[in-house]
């Protein structure tokens, strides 16, 4: 995809998240996110089926990889791992949370959630992964200088 057109869906993503964001809202789905989004590229719904499926799926995608940067903190950790991120967290804590909740309809689907309204079980769920991805990072450090050290030896 050309990179001005990538910058244009996630300037539409941005502007449909940031004020859910500043709203407060409890939980930010990402399929609520792409569609509010395919419905701006195209309100009138012109594309055909195929077209707006792809659209719809790689949409989808996007807005989870967008909210993984904002709030999922093994991503956050990859990202600051990688040089990407000058800080790993800045206050600690964040604002929101990926967890999976159950949908009306009776389906799990992976949301964001505030902080504030996770379950305690949500919240260990969250602990242990982060502290997984934590100790994986310490491996992979260790073995690194390892590897370096027995190089120049």
């Amino acid at each position: 995809m050309n990179d001005s057109l990538a910058g244009v869906v996630e300037q539409r993503i941005r502007e449909v998240v940031l004020p859910l964001e500043e709203s407060g809202v409890v939980i930010i789905e990402p399929n609520f996110i792409a569609n509010s989004v395919m419905q701006s590229i195209d309100p009138a719904k012109d594309s055909p089926e195929l077209v707006a499926y792809c659209a719809t799926m790689d949409l989808r995608l996007r807005c989870r990889k967008f909210l993984a940067r904002r709030h999922d903190p093994i991503e956050k950790a990859k990202a600051y791992a990688a040089m990407e991120s000058e800080d790993l967290f800045s206050g600690m804590l964040q604002d929101y949370y990926p967890a999976r909740r159950q949908s009306p309809g009776g389906e799990f689907s992976a949301v964001y959630v505030r902080r504030d309204e996770l379950s305690r079980s949500e919240a260990e769920n969250i602990a242990q992964r982060m502290a997984k991805s934590g100790n994986s990072l310490i491996s992979h450090a260790d073995a690194l200088l390892a590897y370096i050290m027995s190089k120049a030896a």
